[in-house]
């Protein structure tokens, strides 16, 4: 393990603290706030990563303190073939962790991150057995994601944005001084995140490189998804926007208070915890189609080829088809469910937690039960 983060200063308290007053606006929950008061936390922020295939060796991330260039992740293997059994039911692969949030999968692992001002990023293999820290001491870790060039990490507490590797021997801080980043989606040649006080969308190349920003935005951006030419995101009463990758004008996409993003080839999908939505446009604007609406708080978002996963705070997973159908309940009594990757054959997700301090855990379903 080897921690990045000394102890916590007062400004990543202060950045805590007010991440928390936002309550459900931001779904980064106070240490101590009872889910109740803060209306559930989390989402998905359209964090799935591609590639498949099995983490090799064992050998670190190259350079440090500048990018090392994007060879292939170290690491001690695993295996891409599905974890999941249908008809097996959820299944609990972590336990007993303050505050489980961001996730993300990769070969044979899932990594989530526990969101605290001592936090940790954990590993634990599709199939159970024992997580392990593999980075620790973090301040408020908000955001994962992971491809062949490493495990890359929103560290929202002390605004850096940290690239490691499998086994977290190797760490590269990519961009410090950020303004509290919350999400952070990869595509083939960059790294984009939202920095949720410092107004902004920022992105950088994986490869090596300076950090642009993309759009200075209006208020509080949260969550992202990356599409093949433009980046969204949603402003919390000021609607879904896109920016070209490239960069250039922002564009409103529609209005309201989209809470996560995922994206095919063909549709940004959102859900709308106002109304319990989960909702779709086409990638390049256009009118918003309803899937499904409920009187629950939606949160987190996946998608894959033909179906829409998502979590509700009160504790549901549900799957639905693009094209319309039945909605399948995949798990519920979760405490808290936020969020939710996806892999060939499973579902992944983290439940936050409830009591004082949250306590929650990750788990996996099988995309059809």
């Amino acid at each position: 393990m080897t921690p990045i983060i000394r102890p916590v200063s007062l400004a990543s308290l202060l950045v805590a603290a007010l991440l928390a007053a936002c309550g459900a606006r931001t779904g980064l929950l106070e240490p101590g706030k009872d889910r109740a008061d803060a209306g559930g936390a989390g989402g998905s922020g359209g964090t799935s990563t591609g590639g498949t295939g099995a983490m090799g060796g064992t050998g670190a991330m190259g350079g440090t303190g500048a990018m090392g260039g994007t060879g292939a992740m170290g690491g001690t293997g695993g295996t891409s073939a599905s974890a999941c059994v249908p008809g097996e039911g959820p299944v609990e692969l972590a336990a007993g962790y303050v505050w489980p949030f961001g996730i993300a999968e990769w070969g044979g692992y899932v990594f989530f991150t526990l969101y605290d001002g001592t936090g940790a990023l954990i590993r634990v293999s599709k199939t159970g057995g024992d997580a392990v820290a593999i980075v620790d001491g973090l301040d408020y870790p908000s955001a994962v994601a992971v491809d062949e060039t490493g495990v890359y990490v929103a560290s929202s507490g002390d605004g850096q944005i940290f690239r490691t590797d499998v086994d977290g021997d190797s760490i590269e801080v990519l961009a410090s001084g950020q303004g509290g980043p919350s999400d952070l989606v990869l595509d083939d040649t960059h790294v984009t995140w939202t920095n949720y006080f410092g107004d902004q969308i920022r992105r950088m190349p994986k490869a090596g490189g300076s950090a642009v920003t993309l759009a200075s935005t209006q208020s509080s951006p949260y969550r992202l998804a990356v599409g093949p030419t433009l980046v969204y995101w949603g402003e919390f009463v000021d609607g879904v926007w896109s920016v070209p990758k490239s960069g250039g004008d922002t564009v409103s996409l529609g209005d309201g208070e989209p809470r996560s993003f995922d994206v095919d080839d063909e549709w940004l999908y959102f859900t709308n915890p106002n109304t319990g939505g989960v909702h779709r446009m086409p990638l390049s604007g256009g009118p918003v189609e309803i899937l499904y609406e409920s009187d629950r708080f939606s949160d987190g978002i996946a998608v894959d080829g033909t179906t829409v996963y998502v979590t509700f705070a009160s504790g549901e997973v549900i799957h639905l088809p693009k094209a319309g159908g039945e909605v399948e309940l995949l798990a519920d009594e979760q405490a808290g469910p936020t969020h939710i990757v996806d892999d060939d054959g499973c579902v992944y997700w983290t439940n936050t937690g409830d009591g004082l301090p949250s306590i929650g855990n990750v788990m996996r379903a099988p995309k059809g039960l």
